[in-house]
């Protein structure tokens, strides 16, 4: 609802506007002969439509048409009117459709191709075509002469767009941007006019008979547009030219000629191309300073930029022979310790010194060479000879046939990051070679431990004193031995050793005596039995002897050679 209103309001607005406008133009800018000299509403529309989204174009056209006839219809036939209107439509669309495609959203009058643009497109071009239609309706409604119409119409058109369309958008933009308003400059704009108006009086209210030649009017009057361009920009001469306008369209509706004894036609055309002259000149003057100054402005700016960067740039000329240095910024001379006219004409290979043995100085040359950006890391040396390692990073920069003309480089100090990976890698280094001392020390303690395990495991399976299988090992292995005599179908046979009155020898000679008797009973129980037979210690006197594959008859026959 709010955006509606807006819109409304906003067409509404523009529709008053242009309505004063076309009574101006009616009522104030034809002569007595009634030629008209200029046509201002036509600028407060093409504004309009600069400024203003493309979705509000249909009201405000529409409101400009309905003021189009109401300034109109008093003093011609509804229908030539509604024509007036619809060509006027038919100009000012062509001409903003133009400017809007080939500029920002927002037009304003802040360059020389936006200048130039609006030159071509809107006084020229669309003015141009428009004179065709309007002069065919003033021969409908019975004037004679269709070039003399068009040229009439053109110029008309032509000189209110070029007076008052860059005073009516800067004027807009400021408003829009809530410019604050400078008052020194206002004081300064407002005397400027004064002196204009009253220069312009003096100059445009001779009559034919104390004629001003044409070619003095511009000395005695461009002065005030120049200097307003100068000082106060495209808004000041806008401005002061629309004062000399209002002077001299005044006098020259008055009756007075003052540019010779000429005929009125000739006279309003001899004011129009003056003023257009005078418009083109201040305002194109106004627009080239501003774009001089922004453009002086981004220069500083970068200047700045460059000479606070952290990082040391360097500017090198390839048009010249040996490419030489020709801008460094502060930042090179705190990196390298050499001041700027130590290294300005010398190529910027003397950073290496004698370390040209670098593979990234040959990827480096070849970018020069097919003069393409590259990115590299160098080892450059200082003027005191210590190691400063760069990441330097390398663009060409085009002139304006697109060919190289210089390179920029950007050298970023990396030193500390080289030093934190050479720490790392050495760091690396030793931690791999305590890596392999600590896997060394892993293994043999995994060794020791192995052999320790298997130690245990056989002393869990041998019976200590005598090296036979203790009573546990030897039932696993007799139940294993059974298992597969049961599933092959193989005898088996088991023999139980008992020595007779053992606890003698115990009481007698000691238990070293006794256990030294049990391990001459099996040192002796082995000498005549097979490497496949088992063995085992079943009690403290007793011996048990596994047989596989041997049945009951050799198994007593084996029995009795052990006793």
């Amino acid at each position: 609802m709010n955006r509606l209103y807006a819109v409304l309001w906003n067409s509404a607005l523009v529709g008053v506007v242009y309505y004063l406008g076309a009574w101006i133009g009616v009522n104030q800018t034809i002569t007595p002969e009634g030629i008209a000299i200029l046509w201002p509403p036509n600028a407060v529309l093409l504004t309009a439509l600069l400024l203003m989204p493309r979705r509000t174009w249909p009201m405000v056209m529409l409101s400009a048409m309905v003021a189009e006839v109401l300034a109109d219809y008093p003093h011609f036939p509804l229908w030539a009117a509604i024509s007036f209107g619809a060509i006027n439509l038919f100009e000012t669309v062509l001409a903003a459709t133009v400017l809007r495609h080939h500029s920002d959203k927002a037009f304003d009058f802040d360059s020389l191709n936006n200048g130039a643009l609006f030159l071509l497109s809107a006084p020229l071009a669309a003015s141009m075509a428009a004179a065709l239609l309007g002069a065919a309706v003033y021969m409908a409604l019975g004037e004679e002469g269709y070039w003399g119409l068009w040229r009439l119409w053109w110029f008309g058109d032509a000189l209110g767009l070029l007076l008052l369309t860059p005073l009516l958008v800067v004027l807009v933009r400021r408003y829009q941007e809530r410019r604050a308003i400078e008052w020194r400059r206002l004081g300064e704009l407002l005397l400027l006019c004064l002196l204009a108006v009253i220069a312009s009086n003096s100059v445009f209210s001779h009559n034919s008979g104390e004629a001003v030649p044409f070619h003095l009017a511009p000395i005695l009057l461009l002065p005030f547009g120049a200097y307003a361009a100068i000082r106060l920009g495209v808004l000041g001469a806008a401005v002061t030219v629309a004062a000399i306008a209002t002077v001299s369209v005044h006098h020259l509706v008055a009756g007075h000629h003052p540019f010779g004894d000429a005929g009125a036609e000739q006279a309003v055309w001899q004011l129009q191309e003056y003023l257009a002259i005078s418009a083109v000149l201040s305002v194109g003057l106004a627009i080239l300073l501003h774009e001089i100054k922004q453009q002086r402005d981004r220069l500083n700016l970068q200047d700045r930029a460059m000479r606070s960067t952290n990082d040391a740039i360097v500017i090198s000329d390839v048009s010249q022979p040996g490419e030489p240095l020709i801008w460094v910024n502060p930042q090179f001379e705190a990196m390298f310790g050499y001041r700027a006219d130590e290294v300005l004409g010398r190529n910027c290979s003397f950073l290496q010194g004698d370390d040209r043995d670098q593979a990234s100085l040959q990827t480096l040359r070849q970018a020069i060479s097919e003069r393409k950006p590259c990115r590299v890391v160098l080892r450059n040396y200082t003027k005191a000879g210590e190691l400063v390692w760069n990441e330097l990073n390398l663009a060409p920069v085009h002139d304006e046939r697109g060919e190289v003309s210089h390179f920029v480089g950007v050298q970023h100090d990396i030193t500390h990051i080289k030093q934190t990976e050479e720490a790392l890698l050495s760091a690396k280094q030793d931690l791999e070679q305590q890596n392999e001392i600590l896997e060394q020390r892993v293994r043999e303690r995994t060794h020791a431990l192995q052999q320790a395990n298997e130690q245990l495991q056989k002393l869990a399976d041998i019976d200590a004193l005598t090296g036979v299988a203790n009573r546990r090992h030897f039932q696993e292995l007799t139940e294993r031995e059974m298992s597969r005599s049961a599933t092959s179908g193989t005898p088996i046979s088991l023999l139980m050793l008992d020595l007779d009155h053992f606890k003698v020898i115990n009481d007698t000679y000691g238990h070293e005596a006794g256990d030294q008797v049990l391990r001459e009973v099996v040192t002796s129980a082995r000498k005549v039995l097979r490497p496949m037979d088992l063995i085992g210690r079943f009690g403290g006197e007793e011996f048990l002897i596994l047989l596989p594959q041997v049945d009951e008859s050799a198994a007593r026959a084996t029995a009795e050679r052990v006793r």
